[in-house]
């Protein structure tokens, strides 16, 4: 799901759509359940957010939730045109009063680490509801903005896809 405000214009979109509210749309009760559009007015800036939407009713609800949960994992600038750093990120979360994706630490990676022993890390239980399997982990720059990749799960990947 992602979430914008730019000039005072709230919206929605899926993955590759922006969505009309619409009686029964998940993506908007959602955004009104977390009083997002208010909140996210309040700072001043054009941003949008960038989560996950999970819970009942949402790709088999493997989390086992009730309700839906949303957890932003990046929030863009639309002004300065750049994602926010994780600190920054995880403050304007706070903030905005909405869950941040697990950050399982912090890791400085070097020339010890191997694409197989980043592999093993990838696998694992989840830390949200039921604790699935998770689908991988994902290693983002404390220090620019455009730094990132995800390392998938083998386990993940040969269960669903």
């Amino acid at each position: 799901a992602t979430y914008y405000i730019k000039d005072g214009e709230f919206g929605v979109c899926s993955r590759n759509l922006e969505l009309l509210e619409t009686e029964g749309n998940t993506f908007w009760k959602v955004a009104r359940e977390l009083n997002l559009e208010e909140n996210m007015k309040a700072t001043g800036k054009n941003i949008s957010l960038q989560g996950e939407l999970i819970g009942e009713g949402i790709q088999g609800n493997s989390y086992k939730l009730t309700g839906r949960e949303f957890y932003c994992f990046d929030i863009y600038d639309i002004d300065k045109r750049e994602y926010l750093l994780p600190m920054e990120r995880v403050l304007l979360c706070n903030r905005l009063n909405i869950s941040h994706v697990p950050a399982l630490g912090v890791y400085k990676l070097g020339s010890v680490d191997t694409i197989a022993s980043i592999l093993e890390g990838a696998e694992g239980k989840s830390e949200v509801g039921a604790k699935p399997e998770r689908e991988g982990l994902v290693f983002k720059s404390t220090k620019t903005h455009d730094v990132s990749f995800k390392a998938i799960s083998n386990r993940w990947l040969e269960k669903y896809e």
